[in-house]
């Protein structure tokens, strides 16, 4: 603790003084259309009953930046995946949803 004898004492925590915070960020490989397509069949899989489609939103969101930067169509994707090719819209939905959306 310092006094500057200006009717106020400065406490000073060096640990504290020189610390930059720094803020995490975590990068993924990329991720191949197999990756992703695994990953969507995984992910499908192991959803608990009723919660299927649900899960294919959340794999949209969750990895929205890794299927934008892809070059395969939704499409391919559930394909590889072997969920069926008509959830390719559900993929879609949860890449626009990651926009407003913040996984806890």
């Amino acid at each position: 603790m310092i006094n500057f004898n200006l009717g106020f004492k400065y406490i000073i925590q060096p640990h504290n003084f020189f610390k930059k915070s720094y803020k995490k960020t975590y990068e993924r490989k990329k991720m191949t259309k197999i990756d992703l397509g695994l990953k969507l069949k995984e992910m499908y899989e192991n959803a608990k009953k009723n919660d299927g489609s649900t899960m294919i939103r959340l794999f949209g969101i969750k990895y929205a930046n890794e299927l934008k930067n892809c070059n395969a169509s939704m499409t391919e994707i559930a394909k590889i995946s072997e969920i069926g090719e008509s959830y390719h819209a559900e993929i879609s939905k949860g890449i626009r949803l990651a926009q407003y959306v913040v996984l806890k």
